[in-house]
């Protein structure tokens, strides 16, 4: 198999650049900002990731939002923003609801100056796994009481709210996401590890999915979030050509989702060997 012709090359009508190419703002161990300012000019797109949990918040004040608007205009940098979200699995009961609403509100109204391509949002799961819940229909209704009142607050176009696919089987929450207008994250490593026909994914998703995510499974200890040198090159390049495939004018972003410098680095490499 040949390579997937210029996909990091392709350019809209408008002259902006179809996929942004970046990595997440954990590459190095050292605070949010410091990550932007060691990758700017070096990526094309960063993915913020912030928490918000008993352990602390990493929430930028006036100067850091400050800086990350100039570092955006100074080196044609694009950001995605991942909400805030659970370390591990929630109960989804009404306490839940109201902080999961309230999170998203705080992080819109926080960082939307800075126009994010999309938030990454996880609609959390009571258990890791392929079954979310021991109740899943109490589950869904939960996320489905967050997404109507997420979505009657118009605080950004819904589209731009991206469901992320997590461990569980995206089909369980596809029809509240599509009913809500809400965009998605297409998490491709995600899929991999899960065993689900990410193929399938792209295909069915595609046109909705405002950033991919993408990291490599290691083989030994089979965890995800490493390089992409792990992923056969002939799985890589029929993924450029799904993705060459995906219609749209709006830029949309590839997020190297891995935290260190040289699962970035060999990552990166290797898609650019392949795709452009």
């Amino acid at each position: 198999m040949g390579k997937s012709v210029g996909l990091l090359n392709y350019r809209n009508g408008h002259g902006q650049k179809k996929w942004r190419l970046g990595t997440t703002s954990c590459v190095y161990e050292c605070p949010l900002l410091d990550n932007v300012r060691r990758l700017a000019g070096r990526t094309e797109d960063i993915e913020l990731i912030f928490y918000d949990n008993q352990w602390g918040s990493n929430w930028p004040n006036s100067e850091e939002l400050a800086e990350l608007r100039e570092l955006a205009g100074q080196y044609d940098l694009s950001y995605t923003v991942h909400i805030p979200s659970a370390l591990g699995t929630v109960t989804c009961d009404s306490k839940w609801e109201e902080q999961n609403y309230a999170l998203v509100g705080r992080t819109i109204d926080c960082l939307e100056e800075l126009h994010p391509l999309a938030y990454v949002w996880h609609w959390e799961a009571e258990r890791f796994g392929k079954l979310p819940s021991a109740n899943v229909e109490g589950w869904r209704g939960a996320l489905q009481r967050v997404a109507e009142r997420v979505e009657k607050a118009h605080w950004v176009a819904p589209q731009r709210l991206a469901v992320e696919t997590l461990s569980y089987p995206f089909e369980l929450i596809a029809d509240l996401v599509c009913a809500y207008d809400y965009g998605i994250t297409l998490d491709i490593g995600h899929l991999w590890i899960g065993g689900y026909d990410w193929e399938k994914a792209i295909n069915k998703y595609g046109a909705r999915t405002k950033t991919v995510h993408l990291h490599g499974i290691e083989p030994f200890s089979q965890k995800d979030h490493h390089s992409l040198i792990h992923q056969p090159a002939e799985q890589l390049q029929r993924l450029g050509t799904l993705l060459s495939s995906i219609v749209g004018e709006q830029p949309r972003s590839i997020t190297l989702e891995v935290f260190t410098e040289d699962d970035w680095l060999s990552s990166e490499h290797r898609l650019r060997q392949l795709w452009s």
